[in-house]
């Protein structure tokens, strides 16, 4: 019996398909409460986007976490995370991970190919940029 309730447990489990991690050192906010501003600062992001898959009944499971000075499942104790509900890969070879988060839409963007590699986050309240930050990637 012992065996079987293993064996089901497995057949349900999480797949995890694609995890990358991220790391930013310095970051620029170039809209904050909706109005242009230029603020550089210095700090230590962790970035993590992942997709899981439930194999039984074919859900997937997307998330962007985002975590100051540790690694998100290392303890950090500032952290946060949204599901996305959209990955688009732009024809200039970036994408676009689409999530909700604290009532506003938020595009998170990812550029490899800048001269700079970036994520961008836009946060969107009422379809008007209200927040846009840069994160420098190592």
């Amino acid at each position: 019996m012992k065996k079987l309730l293993q064996l089901s447990f497995l057949l349900i489990a999480p797949t995890l398909i694609y995890a990358q991690n991220y790391i930013s050192y310095n970051h620029t906010i170039t809209v904050a409460n909706g109005k242009s501003v230029s603020v550089s600062n210095r700090g230590v992001f962790h970035i993590w986007v992942n997709s899981w898959a439930i194999e039984e009944n074919k859900q997937y499971k997307s998330f962007v976490r985002f975590s100051r000075d540790k690694p998100y499942l290392d303890g950090a104790t500032t952290r946060w995370e949204a599901a996305i509900y959209s990955i688009k890969k732009r024809n200039d070879g970036s994408v676009e991970y689409w999530t909700k988060n604290h009532g506003q839409t938020v595009l998170y963007l990812l550029d490899m190919n800048a001269v700079k590699r970036n994520m961008t986050e836009v946060r969107y309240s009422n379809n008007k940029v209200v927040k846009k930050t840069i994160y420098y990637l190592v």
